[in-house]
């Protein structure tokens, strides 16, 4: 495809088709927000999952990913799309990615330290956090990352002699606050409770 190979040339990190349909998806009632090269290889396997135009357009995403692309989206031409895609959380298409997931909920870094502060102090007091303390809890912190930057964040604090994890410092960027992001990082945090075996 003449696409991929200008894309390739110039050393693009990202590929947007525009095309006559919203995305991919399966069922066919359910458009599928973000692939990983694996998944769409598996969709494509099963058989009448994905077919015409779009088997297509998958097909040559894939081959995108696996030449260096780091993503791929597949869009409709509906103005506004192309914004949506890019600026917001969910998007407007189906996004193909080959490293890491666009959105992810992760163990925080100590080089997102400053991110985390930000956050804090932006949303619950700009007087209650100290560097150097959430700098020592560290560990302890979760952020949920789009596109590599941290939009939402949570301390998890194990509280083993009476079986309990803490959440605390949930907190959310403004322009992500209406995204249901605090309701996917207490999921995550009930997730993780979980498998510890706590409360």
């Amino acid at each position: 495809n003449a696409a991929v190979d200008i894309a390739l040339e110039q050393k693009a990190h990202k590929l947007i088709f525009v095309t006559n349909a919203k995305g991919v998806f399966y069922p066919s009632d359910t458009l599928l927000r973000q692939l990983s090269v694996k998944d769409a290889r598996e969709l494509l396997a099963k058989p009448k999952a994905v077919n015409g135009i779009m088997r297509n357009k998958l097909e040559v995403s894939i081959r995108a990913c696996d030449c260096g692309i780091d993503r791929v989206h597949i869009i409709g031409g509906e103005e506004g799309n192309l914004l949506l895609e890019i600026f917001t959380c969910d998007g407007a298409g189906t996004m193909i990615y080959s490293k890491t997931p666009y959105e992810q909920i992760k163990r925080a870094e100590v080089g997102e330290i400053n991110d985390i502060m930000e956050i804090l102090r932006a949303t619950i007091s700009k007087s209650c956090f100290d560097l150097g303390l959430v700098g020592k809890m560290i560990g302890g912190f979760w952020g949920l990352s789009v596109d590599g930057d941290i939009h939402g964040c949570m301390q998890l604090i194990d509280h083993q002699d009476c079986n309990i994890i803490e959440i605390a410092c949930l907190a959310v960027t403004p322009r992500y606050e209406n995204l249901d992001v605090m309701r996917r990082l207490l999921e995550h945090a009930l997730g993780y409770a979980g498998a510890k075996k706590r409360q």
